[in-house]
């Protein structure tokens, strides 16, 4: 699966900006950084929880799961 590059901004400060990837199928992938890095906003984009400013495309189907710290 790939992800390409994405970007999400608050208040005119970008706190994201991917620079897309290459995901091999079969691989369990995680998320991993220190708090406020955005680790749960990169999460809320891949799984359309969020919309992200500049949006790349998946080329392929996957699933993506996500559970928020609060519901």
């Amino acid at each position: 699966m790939k992800i390409l590059p994405f970007s999400k901004t608050y208040e005119g400060r970008c706190v994201l900006d991917f620079p897309g990837m290459e995901l091999q199928p079969g691989m369990v992938y995680a998320v991993i950084g220190a708090n406020g890095s955005g680790n749960s906003t990169f999460a809320r984009i891949l799984t359309g929880v969020l919309k992200a400013d500049r949006k790349g495309n998946f080329l392929d189907t996957a699933s993506v799961g996500y559970m928020p710290q609060k519901n």
